[in-house]
């Protein structure tokens, strides 16, 4: 929880023009702003129409639906242009995390298309 939705777009904005200098230096960037921003970055990166940038989510729950307050599901990502995922950061591991977690989230990532 870094930034809000004004700073990740100011940032995004940086990122892209920077970038249009220097193509050749990376092979991929994938952004992964926070959840309420993941609508307005992926409509930017698509303006780009890059394919060297990518959107990720910064996390996924392994449930498609349901009574899971302030979780995302793995179609949600996806309707959010998300290609890529978070899974198994050493900060969601802190929150206690644990592996059989990780391996419903990789397998709903997994089902979804995203990789992680």
């Amino acid at each position: 929880m870094y930034l809000d939705p004004r700073q990740s777009v100011q940032i995004t904005q940086s990122i892209l023009s920077f970038l249009k200098n220097h193509t050749d230096s990376f092979s991929k960037l994938i952004i992964c702003p926070s959840f309420i921003s993941l609508q307005e970055i992926g409509g930017i990166i698509g303006l780009g129409r890059s394919n060297k940038i990518q959107l990720g989510g910064q996390d996924v729950f392994w449930q498609e639906n349901g009574a899971y307050t302030g979780e995302i599901s793995a179609k949600m990502l996806r309707n959010t242009r998300c290609r890529y995922v978070i899974i198994g950061h050493s900060e969601r591991r802190s929150l206690g995390e644990t592996d059989q977690m990780i391996q419903k989230k990789m397998q709903a990532a997994w089902k979804a298309r995203l990789i992680p």
